[in-house]
């Protein structure tokens, strides 16, 4: 079965992903979190994207309605995990050695299976996948937290489980329709295609 890695970017940034791939950068997440080499960034699974993205409205200046905005503008790629080694976590995940060609990338969207739409602003794909699972394994975040004590852990837990929990509450309205209309996850790899047509609702 194949094993997904997600990246999630800037839709300006699409251009340029298009021409040359996903390059190791030190951007303005891994300052934030003091990184000192290159990496590229990425979360494995559903859960681990959803987890992360909850974690990144911790670093911003904006309540969690506003950050939740700020995801209109972000586009959500995926791509094997194939050769890669995380060197990190499932949430948090990371490598130093690996670029990632465009034609290996994909870009998430929801389809509307009743009138064909489709949208792939992040906050969207979030949403939809925020009405299918809950990402809250307590069990899977100590083992993925590594050799730091259990207190430690439990902290971490619990931040990432509250921050989690107000983005639900935060988003409660759009989860609310894709848990009752007929939508579905899809991706593209006509990235580029899509930074240049209308989004759709």
């Amino acid at each position: 079965m194949e094993e997904l890695l997600y990246h999630k970017t800037n839709k300006n940034n699409l251009p340029n992903i298009e021409k040359n791939g996903l390059k190791r950068t030190i951007g303005k997440n891994s300052k934030y979190a003091g990184e000192q080499n290159a990496i590229l960034c990425f979360s494995e699974g559903i859960d681990g994207v959803l987890l992360m993205t909850a974690v990144l409205s911790y670093g911003t200046k904006l309540n969690i309605a506003e950050y939740l905005k700020t995801l209109e503008n972000d586009r959500i790629l995926v791509f094997d995990k194939s050769g890669i080694k995380n060197e990190r976590n499932y949430v948090d995940g990371r490598t130093t050695t690996n670029d990632i060609p465009a034609n290996k990338l994909r870009m998430l969207e929801i389809k509307n299976n009743k009138t064909g739409a489709i949208n792939s602003s992040a906050l969207e794909v979030i949403s939809y996948m925020m009405s299918k699972i809950n990402p809250v394994d307590e069990q899977k975040l100590k083992q993925s937290l590594g050799n730091i004590p259990l207190n430690m852990k439990e902290e971490k837990i619990k931040t990432i489980t509250e921050l989690y929990n107000q983005m639900y509450e935060a988003n409660k309205t759009r989860i609310e329709k894709y848990k009752k209309a007929d939508y579905k996850l899809t991706s593209t790899h006509e990235i580029i295609k899509e930074f240049n047509r209308d989004i759709e609702d």
